[in-house]
């Protein structure tokens, strides 16, 4: 994967995660999330270890980057 593609998707993801992050929100909170501070508002823990393995956290930086990498959609997580 070169730069260009990874960037685009880094900023794919943050895009993702300003959409979760509103979607949890109340109106007057939506409007502090901005793409800039995303990562500030987001939880810090990137990893959970479960069953003897390392796997991403759900709705960290990492996961979303891994969900548009493998095309999916972070709203059919949800349900």
């Amino acid at each position: 994967m070169n730069g260009r593609k990874a960037k685009a998707i880094r900023r794919q993801a943050k895009l993702d995660m300003v959409d979760w992050l509103k979607s949890l929100l109340t109106e007057e909170e939506q409007s502090n999330v901005t793409v800039d501070n995303v990562l500030q508002l987001a939880p810090k823990q990137t990893h959970v270890r479960a069953f003897g393995q390392f796997k991403h956290s759900v709705y960290s930086f990492k996961w979303f980057v891994k969900q548009v990498k493998l095309g999916k959609d972070w709203k059919d997580a949800i349900g």
